[in-house]
């Protein structure tokens, strides 16, 4: 089966053909899924869209028109040596850890990665069948190759497939 390129954009596709049906997986951008330091716990403190300047222990996260995010590294150091992230955990290590994750969500404010839906439908000649999705899943992630996409692809193919089959047994009864 194919898999998704290591660097994936919506609309990007695979494609293959299982027991006689089309198989097709797409990635579809998620509009609903925010900020990651939003969504999930575990990232370091980021500020709204203020007008200032950086204070000290503060790294730029990103800017628009002269608004500026800012990125609480200092604090940030702090929660990571105390949570462990590191056992035992050192300053270097606590701010190797914090680095990462201000890495991560600058790259998510850059747009390098984003979330998305994997979207995969079943069709037999053309007539469409069956759809599964699964939403809120890092595209293009750093450090990532995209393999999962593929792996989220095959199950909920496998899903899809099974509704695609009671579907067709569904029309043969009603004959």
């Amino acid at each position: 089966m194919e898999q998704f390129d290591k660097y994936v954009c919506v609309g990007d596709t695979i494609e293959w053909t299982q027991d006689g049906f089309t198989v097709t997986a797409k990635i579809e951008h998620d509009p609903f899924t925010g900020a990651p330091w939003e969504e999930h716990d575990g990232h370091g403190n980021v500020t709204g869209w203020e007008h200032r300047a950086k204070l000290p222990g503060e790294m730029v996260l990103c800017e628009d028109r002269g608004l500026r995010r800012f990125y609480d590294f200092q604090g940030a150091c702090k929660i990571a040596r105390r949570l462990g992230v590191f056992s035992p955990c050192p300053i270097r290590h606590a701010a190797q850890a914090a680095m990462r994750d201000f890495r991560v969500l600058k790259a998510w404010c850059d747009d390098e990665w984003f979330w998305c839906g994997v979207v995969v439908t079943v069709s037999r000649n053309g007539i469409e069948l069956a759809t599964e999705s699964l939403w809120g899943i890092e595209c293009n992630y750093p450090d990532s190759d995209n393999s999962y996409l593929g792996d989220v692809a095959r199950e909920l193919a496998t899903e899809a497939m099974e509704t695609a089959r009671d579907a067709i047994a569904a029309l043969t009864e009603q004959r």
